[in-house]
């Protein structure tokens, strides 16, 4: 992007957005579709009139390689804004396709030391930064990384609400409960606005019993039925298409399941507006066991 549309951006972002949802999507648990989501719920959103910002948090950086920003990116990157050396609007970029805006990573977040081992407060320095201006977009969504360290824990400070996608397996879903207790300590000590906008059941397969076992718990269990979303983001090959055509499933395959599924979520979540808030509570641990003993004795 020329420095012209950089500043035409920077003037975009007044008057302030007051009613702007932050998002973060998250899980401690690797591959369960966090990166597919952001892209294709933020795409969706944006396909329903809504104006959006997605922001890669994941220091693989699969999001801003998905929208084929790889190379392009220079300093105008969420790192920078970490580090304080640059505004976090100078590393908004929009894609030329869509209306869509994204901020990207760079490679170089792997290593996190050399961003916070010289901030004090380091757990609000993206809050701050984004506080900082007026923003002036409907929902600004975060793809988190997986492992909780100190570049997790700065989207969640950030974020107002959490979306929380789980495959509709065993192992994903008991790898959720210790996250969900994660996002409480971060409401307790850091974040009190925090909430969960929703449980996400992703990758789900009707074909196998397992599968269906799983969702079916979910949303029996007392203390996850309260969070689950009613949509459900069933396996599709066409999502996994997206990548290496650097475009959102929206525009590869308007009519296909996934990008049902994800229009459906967008609308869910734009229903959500305007009704009561469900806090981030910790669930049982009783829930983990019991689903891992029902699980090993089928």
């Amino acid at each position: 992007m020329t420095n012209e549309m950089n500043d035409e951006l920077r003037n975009q972002q007044s008057p302030l957005k007051a009613a702007c949802r932050r998002i973060a999507v998250a899980n401690q648990k690797g591959g369960v579709g966090k990166t597919t989501t952001t892209i294709n719920l933020g795409a969706a959103l944006d396909k329903a009139g809504k104006r959006v910002l997605i922001v890669d948090g994941d220091p693989q950086g699969s999001l801003t390689s998905w929208l084929g920003l790889n190379g392009g990116v220079g300093d105008r990157e969420i790192g920078r804004v970490l580090s304080g050396l640059i505004p976090f609007v100078d590393a908004i970029h929009q894609l030329e396709e869509s209306n869509l805006h994204v901020i990207p990573i760079d490679h170089a977040m792997n290593d996190l030391k050399w961003v916070f081992e010289a901030k004090e407060s380091w757990e609000t320095s993206l809050r701050k930064e984004m506080n900082s201006w007026p923003l002036n977009y409907d929902y600004i969504i975060f793809d988190c990384p997986a492992s909780y360290n100190p570049l997790l824990v700065n989207f969640l400070v950030a974020a107002d609400e959490v979306v929380i996608p789980v495959q509709t397996e065993i192992l994903s879903l008991n790898s959720t409960i210790p996250f969900l207790e994660r996002l409480s300590e971060i409401r307790n000590t850091l974040n009190p606005n925090l909430k969960i906008a929703g449980i996400l059941p992703v990758m789900f397969d009707s074909r196998t019993r397992h599968s269906q076992e799983i969702l079916n718990r979910m949303r029996e269990a007392p203390n996850l039925s309260k969070f689950m979303f009613a949509t459900i983001i069933r396996k599709n090959v066409r999502l996994t298409e997206g990548p290496m055509r650097f475009r959102t499933i929206l525009r590869t395959s308007p009519s296909s399941s996934g990008a049902m599924d994800y229009m459906a979520l967008a609308e869910e979540i734009i229903r959500q507006e305007g009704k009561t808030e469900i806090e981030a509570n910790s669930p049982d641990k009783n829930v983990t066991l019991t689903f891992a003993e029902d699980s090993a004795s089928e």
